[in-house]
């Protein structure tokens, strides 16, 4: 059951007209949605007199115009800055507001002449698409455009209908397992797979390509390029006019202000804060085509799948986790949220508030760690004793791969990108020509490391026998065979015995 439909079962008769007829869809479809989906036979006077009842018009008591103009000045300044009057009409509809398509036209002139004429200009003669009835082809793709901040969306739409199968953002839209998740997850929910599938070449569609040719057990996926890809590219087309433009311009204008980096912190940061509201960001569902498919004299091509073939299937997908980043990033959040009476966020200003003030706490914080992790890196001690020390010390627990990203985003390693051989050379001298003349080179090493300078034990001591060959001849000849330092147990006279090794 489509999930947008799911709602209206419970409802009562008058509720369920009144959901329909909100959404925008004609009397005739609203006829065929109650008979075939909830079995209930209404004559169209019956359906105009339900709605007449609850003071729902389509062409009479039209909204005041100064209330339709603020509605759709609104929108014009927020997410549908790149759409049209048919988009605008439909939003009006849906949010109550009853008005003419072509009273929304000349609004549209006159609070945004300059979008019109650009909109205008664009104007293509589009070639003709054909597909045969519903699930027939499924067209598959990925949209990048916000990928760069850690939001990755992949999409799959009807290519008779272009009702949406799966519209998700996630952590990675690379990853076959996942896109194999999200196709699975799909078909699970209809008991069925479409008759053919249409995707790129690239790697992320390869589980797909497999599972849809062993589903219908036969060729049934298309490859070709993105370009040709038209219902999906279509649709990013939309997608970006409906919301993704706003998107991109509010996190552009975060970079451009220098709080985006494209870092680790940053890009889970955005993920944390901003896309459970991406993901349900509004979008277009033309349910009519896909659930009525009579009503276009054709009919569903789903193709039955065997359940023994979805398990085996199942068992190669990654499905998306709770979390929407780093299971400690998350944990951190909110943490911080609740200690500073913070929000779960609503809008897209809200989201980048949010993000702004979890940045800032985040990067306190992480200045202090990143100082104590510096100190104990110039100590010369191991990425483990460092743990050690962080823990046992500093009350702070973190992973060895959380350590060594601290470290590196400092530009702290410890065997690649060595110093350069001469600084190194020049220090060795300096320390042997004062405080080191008497010292190996183990303690020269040591000495490097805590000055931050990055160079091999090997290249220390082929250094030493360089720069300074006489002291390393003296210190080889002292060479002493230490004696032992042994206690017996239990001791009884105070006596302590040295023996030789």
């Amino acid at each position: 059951m489509i999930p947008l439909l799911t709602i209206a079962w419970k409802m009562e008769i008058s509720q369920i007209c009144k959901f329909y007829f909100h959404l925008g869809l004609e009397y005739k479809h609203i006829l065929g949605f109650l008979a075939e989906i909830h079995g209930i036979c209404l004559s169209m006077r019956t359906l105009k007199r339900i709605l007449k009842h609850q003071g729902l018009f389509r062409k009479k008591f039209n909204t005041d115009i100064l209330e339709a103009a603020m509605f759709i000045q609104d929108k014009i300044t927020s997410t549908g800055n790149q759409q049209g009057y048919r988009w605008m009409h439909l939003q009006c509809t849906q949010h109550g507001i009853t008005i003419t398509r072509d009273n929304v036209q000349i609004l549209m002139k006159l609070l945004d002449p300059i979008g019109v004429q650009i909109r205008q200009k664009k104007r293509l003669r589009r070639r003709q698409y054909f597909a045969k009835g519903p699930d027939f082809i499924w067209h598959l793709d990925s949209y990048d455009k916000l990928k760069r901040y850690g939001l990755c969306i992949n999409g799959c739409i009807d290519g008779f209908s272009r009702y949406l199968i799966w519209l998700n953002v996630y952590t990675t839209s690379s990853n076959p397992r996942v896109i194999a998740g999200y196709y699975m997850e799909a078909v699970s929910s209809r008991k069925g797979c479409p008759s053919l599938m249409r995707g790129d070449k690239g790697t992320e569609n390869g589980h797909v390509a497999h599972m849809q040719d062993f589903m219908t057990d036969r060729k049934g996926f298309i490859y070709g390029r993105s370009t040709g890809n038209q219902r999906i590219e279509m649709f990013w087309g939309f997608l970006r006019r409906q919301c993704c433009q706003y998107w991109i311009d509010a996190l552009g204008l975060l970079e451009d202000v220098g709080l985006f980096d494209g870092g680790f912190l940053d890009r889970n940061l955005i993920q944390f804060c901003c896309m459970s509201l991406l993901q349900n960001s509004p979008h277009g569902r033309p349910v009519v085509m896909y659930m009525l498919p009579s009503s276009y004299n054709t009919r569903s091509y789903l193709h039955d799948v065997d359940q023994n073939k979805v398990d085996v299937c199942q068992e190669e997908c990654t499905f998306r986790r709770q979390q929407v980043c780093d299971e400690d990033i998350d944990e951190l959040c909110r943490i911080l949220m609740e200690e500073n009476v913070l929000a779960e966020p609503t809008t897209i200003e809200e989201a980048i508030s949010l993000y702004s003030k979890l940045r800032y706490a985040f990067y306190q914080e992480l200045q202090l760690i990143s100082q104590i992790c510096k100190f104990y890196f110039h100590l010369g001690l191991e990425y483990k004793h460092i743990l050690g020390f962080l823990a046992e010390i500093h009350g702070i627990c973190l992973s060895m791969r959380t350590l060594k990203r601290i470290l590196k985003h400092q530009g702290l390693f410890r065997k690649k990108f060595n110093t350069d051989i001469l600084e190194a050379a020049m220090f060795i001298q300096d320390k042997i020509t004062s405080t080191g003349n008497q010292q190996g080179y183990r303690w020269m090493h040591l000495q490097c490391t805590q000055h931050g300078i990055t160079i091999t034990r090997d290249n220390v001591q082929i250094l030493m026998k360089l720069l300074d060959p006489i002291g390393v001849q003296i210190r080889q000849k002292k060479r002493l065979r230490r004696r032992q330092y042994l206690q017996r147990a239990p001791i009884s006279s105070g006596i302590l015995t040295l023996t030789t090794s």
